[in-house]
């Protein structure tokens, strides 16, 4: 069972966090540590690290309201990556947020992309972990990139989402989240 600790500049693995970060995000998807531990510091955010033992293995940033817990960030230590332990963090941020909706996003599975392997297995990794696609994606004018919204039951609480998110940076932070459209089947007019 995983132990969990706050992530504080205390923290002894501190540096360690903020480095791993930088390696396995890409730098468009990445906030400044500073600016994750000033935000951390609100009731409605947690940081966690997680530990076997008094091993580090990874952790996660959960933005939180009532109805609502957007998992920013997962990551697991990259010198022990594929032992199960991103299932382990995920299990334990299901029963901790058993009330809430869990919802993240991810990049879209986009052959043409060149690193297409890696989105495919990040999105059976959620799946396998009970996460499923919603109808929505966001659509961000600075990166081109419409990244997938999955959630715990495939439904996105996007006014929950906005008002939280709106909240924590005082009206200044503004996602667009659009629905995905049907593709319409051909009719047959023979």
């Amino acid at each position: 069972m995983l132990t969990q600790k706050k992530v504080t500049k205390k923290l002894e693995e501190y540096k360690e966090i903020g480095e791993l970060m930088k390696r396995v995000f890409p730098k468009n998807e990445l906030y400044p540590m500073w600016y994750l531990m000033l935000v951390s510091k609100f009731k409605k955010v947690d940081f966690t690290a997680y530990y076997e033992e008094d091993n580090f293995i990874g952790c996660t940033y959960i933005i939180k309201s009532k109805k609502v817990a957007y998992l920013m960030y997962i990551f697991v230590n990259d010198k022990i990556h594929s032992k199960g332990y991103g299932t382990e963090i995920l299990k334990s941020v299901k029963k901790k947020y058993i009330d809430q909706e869990i919802v993240l996003d991810i990049e879209p599975l986009d052959e043409d992309s060149s690193n297409y392997e890696q989105r495919e297995k990040r999105y059976r990794f959620y799946k396998k972990n009970g996460f499923k696609a919603t109808s929505y994606f966001i659509d961000d004018e600075k990166d081109p990139t419409d990244y997938l919204i999955l959630s715990t039951s495939g439904t996105f609480p996007k006014k929950a989402v906005e008002k939280l998110l709106r909240g924590l940076s005082y009206g200044t932070y503004k996602r667009r989240y659009k629905k995905k459209k049907k593709k319409r089947k051909k009719r047959n007019n023979c």
